[in-house]
């Protein structure tokens, strides 16, 4: 059975992956409009308000056009490791951000 932490952070993820969905049906061929409406969507707007927003938008955005043959984003490490740190150097946000932002 799934914690309450890891149904919140399913709940992001789906809800982001939702709108990648939407974003890719409304712009077939334009990744960055894609990018651009995912990162609109409600579900990440304390990480596009918080400190490591530069660093997660980084990470989104080469995960996205990422093209490595065998895995998708494996191109983007060095941005992974940026937003990772960021993260950690902000345990602060990054509690808020698991949490669901109620409970820290």
């Amino acid at each position: 059975m799934a914690s309450e932490q890891e149904e919140q952070e399913g709940g992001v993820f789906d809800s982001l992956a939702e709108e990648i969905d939407k974003a890719a049906e409304a712009h077939p061929h334009d990744i960055d409009k894609q990018i651009e409406m995912a990162l609109e969507c409600p579900c990440v707007e304390d990480m596009m308000q918080g400190p490591c927003k530069d660093s997660f938008v980084d990470s989104f955005s080469c995960f996205m056009k990422s093209t490595h043959p065998e895995v998708k984003g494996y191109d983007c490490i060095e941005h992974f490791e940026k937003f990772q740190k960021c993260l950690e150097k902000h345990p602060e946000h990054t509690e808020q951000f698991f949490s669901g932002g109620d409970d820290a």
